[in-house]
Order: structure tokens, then sequence, then C-alpha cells
């Protein structure tokens, strides 16, 4: 038996309505590698498609062609390595 996948999307303006709840001057911090904390890369775009792969170590979506199927565009905010 499969077990349903759960997802939590955000949207940009969501995120910007969350951000503003915290001081203008606080720094913005990423998960490190391993532990710890990094800065982040500058947001970007790109197109990303739901991973079939259902694994606890992969994330929930991976990289897709503009043409795949259920192919989308988002934000991401990388952490900078």
């Amino acid at each position: 038996m499969t077990e349903e996948r759960e997802f939590h999307p955000i949207s940009v303006a969501e995120f910007i309505e969350a951000l503003r709840s915290f001081p203008p001057h606080w720094r913005v911090l990423v998960r490190g590698y391993e532990s710890g904390y990094d800065d982040p890369e500058a947001p970007r775009h790109i197109t990303a498609k739901v991973d079939d792969y259902d694994s606890s170590v992969y994330g929930d979506y991976e990289d897709a062609d503009p043409y795949d199927k259920g192919a989308f565009m988002a934000v991401l905010i990388d952490r900078r390595t």
C-alpha cells in the first residue's frame, strides 16, 4: 500500500507576507549541508516538478523541462556553497 505524500507549497505573496512579520534588518539563513546554517544565494527562478521517487533523503521536487507534464515555475532560495 502506498502512502499519500503531503506537500506544503507557499506562493511568493505568502512568503513576502510571512517575512513582513520579522524586523527588516534581520539576516536570512538557510540550513547548511549537514548541520549549521549558511547565507543564502540570491533567489532565482527554476522549472520543477514532483519527484516521482518518494524518499526521505531527496527533496520532493526535481528540475524539469518547461514542457514536462506537471512542470511549474518556482523561486529557489539555495544555500551559498
